[in-house]
């Protein structure tokens, strides 16, 4: 409920207190029917699209038995970790592609239709449009409409009158003005994302929207009609300030991918989680494959919400913690030699003491001089994070890492992790996995997000999974 001092407080929040009610209709169940008749695919740009979601498998590897076993099992949904993010545009495209063609050849195999969805991160940062058309040339549908919902409810991220805004304290502040429109490899310059679509993809690409008026009063049928009118590869764009919002909307595209017409979404993770027909779920407090013994967390995410997350896990200590800080200018120089072998010795001694390591970053943000040298920056600290976790003697209770692409270098190149199960999130917007077996530590994995969560948000995770173990 949004209070009258909220209200006088922001023009945004003003401006959602005159609109119509949420819808009444629960679109849930015939959501949940769509998933038995078809599988959704996501292609997750990085580890974090699972921050809304329970019990749905991810593969960070993806042969054609194990995409033809997925779709076989008849399961709503599952996730491939691209991780395409943390890659140079062409490849990012190629993967893509090639993804797009590998998914139509394993629907071909077992008779299983697909719905794709493209999820990215909820602030615009990502390859976007080239890598959702490479996805939708791949599945030999290059006049595939695409859905735009960054939508992000435990973000604090909505999109009103098509401009997207990221709330902050009792604000909601346009996107664009936000840090995240900084980004040196993703920037951008405009809220309205019909604007952003065309600073993107070009004035050429038609765009339109549907309005939470519409949404709210008419229902799917709304989202429905506009992507039936749009010519191929047109973009539609979806306002969403609440979770029925993005559930009704949902209902919309599944209704247009049932009568046959073709469909790719980028989104963020809320509309994942309604196109699965899952609740809100509540947060995880018992936790699955847990033992005693100390954890292991790795910061590796430069954002200011994240360094405010170290000190204050700092300042007040669930337990006894080992701070072991990867200084960025030694990772980036000739004192990188050596440098993990270094930190994994500091690492196995505190969990030898009954320490919680936590390797983390310096947190001087290093920027190349355009966004080879960025991403070269960002390859040379994973390597040294990801070559100390490898040499750690001894295993962890559990496993956090802070940052979406660090997460996913730890998790495949230092965990081997090439499959898990989604248990659930431990806070708004932070999943934690079950890796499958053959993983180096099967032990849960929890993957935290650079920009979700308060200053105090670290802190209370860590303090959960402590509890957990303390319920054994």
């Amino acid at each position: 409920m949004i209070s009258s001092s909220e209200l006088g407080a922001d023009p945004v929040l003003a401006a959602l207190g005159r609109l119509p009610p949420v819808s009444t209709v629960d679109p849930l169940p015939e959501l949940v029917r769509s998933g038995r008749r078809r599988t959704a695919v996501v292609l997750d740009d990085d580890p974090t699209g699972t921050q809304t979601v329970r019990n749905v498998e991810i593969l960070t590897e993806w042969p054609m038995e194990a995409l033809c076993e997925q779709l076989s099992s008849r399961v709503g949904m599952f996730f491939l970790l691209t991780n395409s993010r943390a890659l140079p545009a062409d490849e990012a495209v190629e993967l893509a592609e090639r993804t797009g063609r590998e998914l139509l050849e394993a629907s071909r195999q077992t008779g299983r239709p697909v719905s794709l969805i493209s999820r990215s991160d909820s602030t615009l940062r990502g390859h976007f449009p080239s890598e959702v058309d490479a996805l939708a040339r791949g599945f030999a549908r290059p006049d595939a409409r695409i859905v735009l919902a960054p939508f992000f409810a435990p973000g604090g991220r909505i999109t009103h009158g098509d401009r997207h805004y990221l709330r902050r304290s009792e604000r909601y502040i346009p996107v664009a003005e936000t840090e995240f429109a900084s980004d040196p490899v993703f920037g951008y310059h405009s809220s309205d994302l019909r604007d952003f679509v065309r600073e993107k993809a070009g004035a050429g690409r038609p765009v339109v929207s549907v309005a939470l008026s519409d949404l709210r009063t008419v229902g799917s049928s709304a989202v429905a009609a506009a992507l039936y009118e749009l010519p191929p590869g047109g973009v539609c764009v979806l306002n969403a300030v609440a979770e029925r919002d993005i559930e009704v909307a949902a209902l919309g595209v599944h209704l247009v991918e049932d009568a046959g017409f073709p469909v790719v979404v980028r989104s963020a993770a809320s509309y994942v989680r309604a196109r699965a027909g899952q609740i809100v779920h509540p947060l995880v407090t018992a936790i699955e494959g847990l033992r005693g013994g100390p954890g292991l967390v790795i910061v590796g995410s430069h954002v200011a919400t994240t360094t405010g997350q170290l000190e204050h896990l700092f300042a007040e200590p669930p337990a006894p913690l080992e701070r072991i800080e990867l200084d960025v200018a030694d990772a980036i120089g000739p004192a990188r030699t050596g440098l993990a072998a270094a930190i994994a010795q500091e690492a196995s001694a505190a969990l030898s003491r009954g320490r919680i390591p936590v390797l983390a970053t310096s947190r001087r943000l290093y920027r190349g001089d355009d966004a080879a040298e960025d991403r070269a920056i960002a390859k040379a600290l994973s390597e040294t994070l990801v070559g100390a976790v490898r040499g750690m003697i001894g295993a962890p209770s559990w496993v956090l890492v802070k940052g979406g692409i660090t997460s996913a270098d730890v998790a495949t190149k230092a965990l081997g992790i090439r499959r898990a199960n989604v248990l659930g999130q431990l806070a708004a917007g932070v999943p934690i996995w079950r890796p499958a077996n053959g993983s180096r530590w099967r032990v849960p994995y929890v993957v935290f997000p650079g920009n979700v969560g308060d200053t105090t948000t670290l802190t209370r995770v860590v303090a959960t999974l402590i509890q957990a173990q303390k319920a054994l």
